[in-house]
């Protein structure tokens, strides 16, 4: 199953200009704020989102949703202002944008909040549950509709997409079509095979002037067998805000492959 995403990847210029129409229609969409209150892990949590459809009947949508989260400095405002929400939506998807617990307008909850500096980082993963984290990002999807969606994971989200898709072998391709980590945290709380058993399509993004994360991110992530890596250059941790113009070619180019 690899080697066919792996020639997809090696094929495509995922840096290729887009038709200028969809960034230029992309603040026709209505992006809608929203909240949904559910159960998680013995806890009622209550979670912000923020959602963008496309002008298409969501009936007739084929194209897979895609799911945007965010590093410990961010929210999914942070997709808002980059024009990241409206422009997937203008290429025909459903986008949603999830306040992860404590940040933006979500409540705090033990599910894991984490405010953090970096030297802090290993020794909260040490104390960490991962598999909680993963449990409660498949009950927001679960709440909200997505299905197998595409997601975005940058910096600290790792600790909640890395046990969604880990944390159960074999059902991996049932919980995201695609997987786009921007040098997430975490990766080294999972062995080789754990990522040797990941069948999702992969394109692992990391700027340059990322270090240490985006390297030590890398040399784990790689092991995942559907995977293909996007270097930016001159770009630090947050690169797709770094080089926003850069990512939405990325972003948009891989759309269309996924969607093929």
């Amino acid at each position: 199953m690899s080697q066919p995403w792996q020639q997809m990847w090696s094929e495509t210029d995922l840096n290729a200009d887009f038709p200028t129409q969809y960034w230029q229609s992309r603040n026709k969409h209505i992006v809608e704020q929203k909240i949904v209150t559910f159960s998680t892990n013995n806890k009622e949590v209550c979670i912000a989102y923020q959602e963008c459809l496309p002008f298409n009947d969501m009936s007739q949508i084929a194209a897979p949703a895609l799911l945007l989260l965010h590093g410990m400095r961010f929210s999914s405002q942070t997709w808002l202002d980059l024009g990241t929400l409206q422009f997937a939506a203008s290429c025909g998807h459903r986008v949603v944008a999830v306040d992860l617990p404590g940040y933006g307008k979500s409540t705090t909850t033990e599910v894991h909040d984490v405010q953090y500096q970096s030297s802090q980082i290993k020794q909260l993963q040490a104390e960490m549950d991962l598999d909680k984290n993963g449990e409660f990002l498949l009950e927001f999807c679960r709440c909200v509709g997505l299905m197998s969606p595409i997601i975005v994971s940058p910096s600290m989200s790792g600790i909640y997409t890395l046990p969604y898709l880990l944390s159960d072998p074999g059902h991996d391709i049932e919980r995201a079509r695609a997987y786009i980590p921007i040098a997430p945290i975490c990766t080294e709380s999972y062995q080789k095979y754990d990522y040797q058993r990941c069948k999702v399509p992969t394109l692992i993004l990391y700027g340059d002037e990322d270090v240490p994360l985006g390297r030590s991110s890398l040399s784990h992530l790689n092991n995942m067998p559907c995977s293909s890596v996007y270097k930016m250059l001159e770009a630090g941790h947050p690169c797709y805000i770094d080089k926003p113009e850069e990512w939405h070619r990325i972003l948009y180019n891989t759309l269309i492959k996924i969607k093929e």
